[in-house]
């Protein structure tokens, strides 16, 4: 009796303690190449994950679209740079494990990408680091970092991430496309 009370409460507590993500919300939503917030609450595990964007809606985002790779809990907040998406409803972040695209970490509630030039709502966190993303449906192209990553010549991001994560977050995408 007395295991199966602690048991309890030690799965209270983990729910109390997983990764939430914050914002974006219905109430708090981004805005097309604009610069947007990413923020969560909870601590490690996981100490660290991939962002994904998603969307159920293939005329809005094809597959799920790795917007940044590898970002740290203890962060709380980052900011995604401009990126060109299609304005709608019905999009989600997912924070997933960056050895398997599978592993869900947590999914934000659906939000809205307004046009570009909207206003942003009220109460908009601001953010720790800097996420640079690509509006590709890969992820191949995409990397994180405390501070923005700038494109190469050929493309690619530079100064942002270990060869390493970029392909754990290319098969992520993969994984989850």
């Amino acid at each position: 009796m007395l295991f199966g009370a602690l048991a309890l409460l030690a799965n209270a507590a983990s729910a109390l303690a997983a990764i939430q993500v914050i914002q974006p919300s219905k109430d708090l939503w981004w805005v097309n190449n604009g610069q947007n917030t990413l923020a969560w609450t909870g601590s490690a595990p996981p100490n660290d994950f991939v962002v994904m964007l998603s969307n159920p809606d293939t005329k809005l985002l094809t597959a799920d679209n790795a917007i940044g790779a590898i970002a740290q809990t203890y962060m709380y907040s980052l900011t995604v740079l401009p990126v060109k998406w299609n304005a709608g409803t019905g999009y989600t972040i997912k924070l997933v494990n960056p050895l398997n695209g599978t592993d869900v970490y947590a999914v934000s509630e659906p939000f809205e990408i307004k046009p570009e030039g909207s206003t942003y709502a009220t109460g908009v966190t601001s953010a720790a680091g800097t996420l640079a993303a690509t509006s590709s449906d890969t992820a191949a192209n995409t990397t994180a970092s405390s501070a923005a990553a700038t494109p190469t010549s050929n493309g690619a991001m530079s100064n942002a991430v270990p060869a390493a994560a970029a392909v754990a977050v290319a098969g992520a995408a993969y994984l989850l496309a």
